[in-house]
């Protein structure tokens, strides 16, 4: 290993909950500063850097544990659509629906979280994602 790189890691961090994360497990989330201490926080924005999915949800002030999208490792993450379908570009906002994978609309800047790898049939399924994670202007 690199001497720079040593005090790194691989996999899921934890953080406090920023927002009430309960029961939110397999939703996106995106780090925020909080008195210079890490929290995570559900996306207000299709734009926001939601660079995490919830693996072990808790209420606001509690700790969380975060699991980093990679490009090199499919995630599942809620889905609030049902007409996914594979090569869907996957963001991380809608309203009312913030931190559920939703389909890009094709117009606007956002966030793009991924590219959807299944159909997703069912509102509120796990669906398989390969994280590319890109902004896009239009």
């Amino acid at each position: 290993m690199y001497a720079i790189q040593s005090n790194t890691k691989r996999g899921p961090i934890v953080v406090a909950a920023g927002d009430d994360l309960s029961g939110k497990e397999g939703y996106l989330v995106k780090l925020g500063n909080d008195g210079g201490t890490a929290k995570a926080y559900l996306p207000t924005a299709v734009t926001d850097e939601v660079l995490y999915v919830v693996g072990e949800g808790a209420a606001a002030g509690s700790n969380v544990t975060l699991i980093p999208l990679e490009p090199g490792a499919q995630s599942r993450i809620v889905s609030n659509s049902t007409t996914f379908v594979p090569g869907d570009k996957v963001v991380g906002y809608a309203s009312q629906k913030a931190g559920l994978a939703t389909e890009y609309s094709g117009s606007g800047a956002a966030f793009i979280v991924g590219i959807a790898e299944e159909v997703g049939d069912t509102a509120g399924q796990y669906l398989l994602v390969r994280p590319v994670l890109s902004h896009l202007t239009v």
